[in-house]
């Protein structure tokens, strides 16, 4: 189930294996198409000590497979509950944007991002 994938996901990342991790976050993602992937692994958020990294791992999952709206998404619903992506993961997001020619969901990010309080960096 989705809840089993992301009870695996959290003690991977608690175990700080997160090439594990990241393994099974993007199963589930190619498993599970039409599923809340945030609020799975937010419900399941308690299975061991609480961090918050196992979400931005979800967005770059979803930022590698080109997934753009659900990454969209998901950093919306991080925002929300005030889990902070990296500004490494931002970055990753503005790259894919550039790369598919979509330059106003670029634009309306990289505004969405600033607001977030992620510090852009040369990179950026």
């Amino acid at each position: 189930t989705v809840e089993s994938y992301c009870i695996v996901a959290h003690i991977l990342f608690c175990a700080r294996m997160y090439y594990d991790a990241n393994i099974i976050l993007r199963e589930m993602v190619d498993e599970f198409q039409d599923c809340d992937f945030f609020y799975a692994l937010w419900s399941t958020r308690n299975v061991c000590v609480p961090g918050f990294g196992v979400f931005d791992a979800l967005f770059s999952v979803l930022i590698d497979l080109e997934m753009v709206e659900e990454a969209v998404q998901c950093f919306t619903k991080m925002k929300k509950f005030r889990v902070f992506a990296k500004t490494r993961s931002c970055n990753g997001l503005l790259k894919t944007f550039a790369r598919l020619g979509k330059r106003d969901g670029m634009k309306r990010f990289f505004k969405d991002m600033i607001v977030a309080g992620s510090k852009p960096t040369v990179f950026t």
